[in-house]
């Protein structure tokens, strides 16, 4: 290839804002080269390569701003510690067909059967499939609104928590609230209700909403709006935490 020619593709490639195709250029050139491509298939070729990272670094983007507290996906979750649990219902949850019926995920089950993780790779996968989405834990939530109640911006922090496609909110129920932070939870809940989805995890069946809210009428109300249209998922099993554990032998038998 002609050297003039050769630094005005690269310096075209640079101005076009194309960097990572100008930093591969070159390999996937020699690679076309030695194969017995079309031109069409050479140019299809590096076009796919180009929209392929675009697409990753857009989709990392949402990760980022979606704050998970770690990195895990469905492929990490070790199915075989929860037999009780139906690993193809589970499985189906990833065509993530929820999201676009504005329908929720209720994950329910004692600490450390995998709520968490699961929850977190459904929204993983959501940010993968361009939908925007939004971790936090139920403590911090309320945190959030309570805090935003008293600058008397409110209504616009669940305006902020009702534009995500997806909402995440993980560990309800290890604190009871106050009739003013279960308005808070309300509201959130109707503010999202039909628009977008949420993904809740909770130690508490139902039955024990009761507990968590103080007001029977505020419970039945929050449970309605959540699971009109919803997966409900219940795990029963042992916590992976404490199974490890006694695989260590750090828990003596009796």
């Amino acid at each position: 290839m002609d050297k003039v020619i050769y630094e005005r593709m690269h310096n075209n490639l640079l101005k076009l804002d194309l960097c990572h195709l100008e930093t591969r250029i070159d390999g996937l050139l020699e690679d076309s080269s030695n194969s017995k491509k079309s031109i069409v298939e050479i140019i299809e070729g590096i076009l796919d390569e180009e929209i392929t990272f675009r697409e990753s670094r857009i989709a990392n983007t949402r990760i980022k701003l979606a704050r998970f507290p770690f990195i895990k996906t469905i492929d990490q979750f070790e199915f075989t510690f929860q037999p009780n649990l139906d690993k193809e219902r589970v499985l189906s949850l990833f065509s993530l067909n929820f999201i676009e019926e504005k329908g929720n995920v209720i994950l329910i089950g004692p600490p450390g059967v995998g709520k968490t993780h699961i929850a977190i790779s459904l929204g993983i996968s959501a940010c993968q499939h361009g939908y925007t989405t939004y971790w936090t834990t139920f403590q911090e939530l309320i945190e959030t609104l309570r805090i935003a109640h008293k600058q008397n911006r409110l209504k616009r922090k669940l305006q902020t928590f009702s534009k995500p496609k997806l909402l995440i909110i993980d560990e309800m129920g290890y604190l009871p609230l106050g009739i003013e932070e279960s308005n808070f939870f309300f509201q959130l809940v109707s503010s999202r209700y039909l628009k977008g989805s949420i993904v809740l995890t909770s130690n508490r069946n139902f039955s024990e909403w009761v507990d968590i809210f103080p007001q029977e009428s505020i419970a039945a109300a929050i449970l309605d709006r959540l699971c009109e249209n919803s997966k409900i998922i219940k795990i029963i099993g042992e916590s992976y935490r404490i199974k490890s554990k006694k695989k260590l032998g750090l828990f003596e038998k009796t």
